[in-house]
């Protein structure tokens, strides 16, 4: 990932607090589902536990009266708020969240963009060319479902391999959850699908809460070559959860 966010823990801090703000300017307008803003209010919002803790761990490190355990706990509460574990659907950061609700929401505009301080990696307009410059027959399937578990692979055209084609740095699987009873497929050109992660060997496990149970999960690939170009999506997936 591009560093558009700062190492330097003070630059850090004033990056943050720009994005923060800005994002609380501009969010009206983006067409948040409530998951996005279920996910801004715990990252950032009354009662967040990541921004608070980097804060309180920065506000001792910055008084230069600090011991070396609280240069460790500023250090893990930069990954954990910076960062999170990607390898967790169910965590959050700055970083999972500019990817899953900004990046590709067509309505942040590049002015928007730009007072974030965000870097072209974000800023790649969508619809791209795939890495090969060709539109390729690439589709997802369901491998494998089970109770509240759903598991998706992606299958290439000519090959049985689901390793990643050349030149793609990452095979981005994005979900949206609906009502079973709505038929209408949302076009993930329009509408915000929810980044779930990157396709380890074009596969990917989803699960789910029993709240869910019953409902549609939709499911739309693209990806996103080493110059962090983004490839066409594929057709959308839907599968009844159960």
């Amino acid at each position: 990932m591009n560093d558009f966010i700062p190492h330097e823990h003070a630059a850090l801090v004033a990056w943050q607090n720009n994005f923060v703000a800005k994002v609380n300017l501009y969010k009206a307008g983006w067409n948040w589902n409530s998951d996005a803003t279920n996910e801004w209010t715990l990252l950032t919002g009354a009662g967040n536990v990541k921004q608070a803790r980097f804060l309180a761990a920065w506000a001792i490190v910055s008084s230069k009266e600090f011991m070396h355990s609280d240069e460790k706990e500023l250090k893990e509460a930069i990954q954990s708020y910076v960062s999170g574990d990607k390898s967790n659907p169910a965590d959050t950061s700055i970083r999972l969240f500019i990817k899953r609700y900004i990046a590709n929401n067509i309505h942040v505009t590049p002015t928007q963009r730009m007072a974030m301080r965000l870097t072209e990696e974000v800023d790649v307009k969508t619809p791209a060319v795939d890495p090969s410059g060709r539109i390729l027959n690439t589709y997802i399937s369901v491998k494998k479902q089970s109770h509240l578990v759903i598991e998706v692979e992606v299958t290439y055209p000519g090959t049985k391999s689901k390793k990643k084609q050349k030149g793609v740095k990452e095979v981005m699987l994005y979900e949206l959850v609906q009502a079973a009873n709505v038929t209408t497929i949302p076009d993930p050109e329009t509408t915000t699908y929810k980044y779930i992660g990157d396709m380890k060997r074009g596969v990917f496990t989803s699960h789910f809460t029993l709240s869910q149970e019953g409902m549609a999960a939709l499911y739309v690939m693209r990806t996103k070559n080493t110059k962090g170009v983004l490839g066409n999506y594929t057709n959308v997936l839907r599968v009844v959860i159960s």
